[in-house]
């Protein structure tokens, strides 16, 4: 009897770890792990309009997060830019990045050669993106720039 509940609780357990609404609620990966990938803008809203279309035309970006830690280093977290609408022969713009706030917060630091159109708060300069979903597939977050409220839902690409 004791071996079916344990094999029952151990079901419930990973049934539940598998999604919810925010993310996995046990996860064998960590934040920074799924984190690690490159992800491009499916969907964007701005105030509550959808603005997918205006951030495609003027910026585009993908946005690729990388984390390397080697012994007796300290770790480099990185941010990179990548396919944005810039001026030819300019750098892709890139950065670092930090979690925040419980892991809540996605501080970034971005870096441009000049000639970078960033949009809203993926732009030159530091930000913070409060995290809404994070899965292995997506990248949920959103910041406040200039007033106006920024929700970004991205997917693994």
């Amino acid at each position: 009897m004791q071996k079916n509940v344990r094999y029952t609780l151990i079901l419930v357990l990973l049934f539940a770890a598998c999604k919810y609404e925010d993310g996995p609620v046990i996860s064998f990966r960590s934040k920074t792990k799924r984190l690690c990938h490159e992800w491009k803008v499916d969907n964007l809203k701005i105030d509550g309009i959808d603005s997918t279309q205006r951030y495609k035309d003027s910026c585009n970006c993908n946005i690729e997060i990388e984390y390397y830690k080697k012994p007796s280093e300290r770790a480099s977290q990185n941010i990179l830019l990548w396919k944005c609408i810039r001026t030819p022969g300019v750098c892709c713009p890139y950065g670092e990045w930090s979690l925040k706030h419980n892991k809540k917060t996605f501080d970034v630091n971005i870096t441009s050669c000049g000639g970078f159109i960033g949009f809203g708060p993926i732009r030159e300069g530091e930000g913070s993106w409060n995290i809404l979903k994070l899965t292995n597939e997506n990248f949920w977050f959103e910041a406040t720039y200039k007033g106006k409220e920024y929700e970004f839902k991205l997917t693994w690409k």
